[in-house]
């Protein structure tokens, strides 16, 4: 079901479906949505976690307009009326979302899920990834390991010293940016003009932020939107490297086998063969 307004129920969801796990009431479901769709106001009839595994989009509530930028955990609490705009990248999630009797079961720890909060790094994104890379196998250990991953993963929220208040409207313009444009070739000194901050300052705030310097995070959105193009396109790696801001095609398979640990030609392989 793709409902476009109103309360989604446990289990709906916008976007075209690419992986389900139901697990006693434990459900994570992997999503890909498509560059420049709105997904009309609505809200959740519980607790929602969007693990952002690829691409931004606009999170639009009373409060004001957020990025999602990837790799993020992001807890949308059940009842918040808000709506998504998809970035020129597209975006690839997982949904967690827990039935009565998770909740119940979760005790006291089910409160921090009544707080809208992002994670950007730390233990409670690490662990969340963990969920992800046991989705593609069903097996006992992979249901045992879900569920215990999805415990983890709630104890290390309530754990968590203090919420996300969002980002300055300024960053989020650069993330913006920087999702929108991957290959584009940025200055420190042109973004922070552009954001009216001092290089410093935003070279720290960025950090901070998202734990990682402006480079690294770019040059993850560089690998990323190659195994995007790499998957839903023919091009030479030489090209894709070129149109992503790459030096040459050993730079990007370089990057590349660091980040996924396989070159853009295995990874292209493994996924042309699906």
């Amino acid at each position: 079901m793709e409902p476009q307004t109103g309360i989604r129920r446990l289990g709906e969801h916008t976007g075209s479906l690419l992986r389900r796990r139901e697990i006693a009431g434990l459900h994570c479901t992997e999503l890909v949505h498509p560059a420049g769709l709105l997904v009309e106001r609505h809200s959740h009839q519980s607790a929602y976690l969007c693990l952002l595994l690829q691409g931004a989009y606009d999170d639009i509530h009373h409060g004001g307009n957020e990025v999602r930028a990837s790799p993020s955990l992001f807890v949308q609490p059940g009842g918040v009326i808000h709506s998504n705009q998809i970035h020129q990248q597209g975006a690839r999630d997982m949904a967690i979302e827990f039935d009565g009797q998770w909740l119940h079961w979760l005790g006291p720890c089910a409160r921090a899920l009544e707080h809208p909060v992002s994670f950007h790094q730390g233990p409670v994104l690490s662990t969340a990834l963990q969920m992800y890379a046991e989705l593609p196998f069903d097996d006992t250990a992979a249901t045992l390991s879900l569920q215990g991953l999805a415990l983890e993963l709630v104890a290390s929220i309530a754990r968590a010293p203090a919420v996300d208040e969002g980002h300055p409207q300024w960053l989020q313009e650069l993330l913006e940016s920087l999702h929108d444009n991957p290959g584009e070739r940025f200055e420190l000194q042109r973004l922070a003009a552009r954001a009216q901050v001092h290089p410093v300052h935003l070279s720290r705030t960025f950090r901070r932020r998202m734990g990682c310097s402006l480079g690294t995070y770019l040059r993850r959105l560089r690998v990323r939107a190659a195994c995007d193009q790499l998957r839903r396109s023919f091009d030479s790696i030489a090209a894709i490297a070129a149109r992503l801001g790459f030096y040459d095609e050993p730079h990007l398979d370089r990057l590349f086998k660091r980040v996924m640990g396989v070159t853009p030609g295995a990874y292209r392989r493994i996924h042309h063969r699906r």
